[in-house]
């Protein structure tokens, strides 16, 4: 895993931290989920998206912004792999 990719999530998890509401993030994928959500769709992801959905698998499902801190306000939550393919 990306170093940078961990230190970026790190600096987002800390002043989403400070917000009333969570981030609500899923664990890691593993590699091996990973190649299985590429293989699956065809697709082989970006270096950068692998590496942060080794940080997180995207967010929890929710409804919506009420329950959690809005990635980009406004817009679906992180997708998850399951929810990719």
């Amino acid at each position: 895993m990306s170093r940078d990719m961990h230190a970026l999530w790190e600096r987002f998890e800390v002043q989403a931290a400070r917000t009333p509401l969570g981030l609500k993030l899923r664990p890691p994928a593993s590699s091996s989920a990973i190649a299985e959500a590429e293989a699956e769709i065809g697709f082989k992801f970006p270096d950068d998206f692998r590496a942060s959905m080794q940080v997180h698998d995207g967010q929890e499902p929710g409804d919506g912004e009420a329950d959690a801190l809005a990635w980009l306000p406004g817009h679906a939550r992180l997708a998850s792999l399951e929810r990719i393919v």
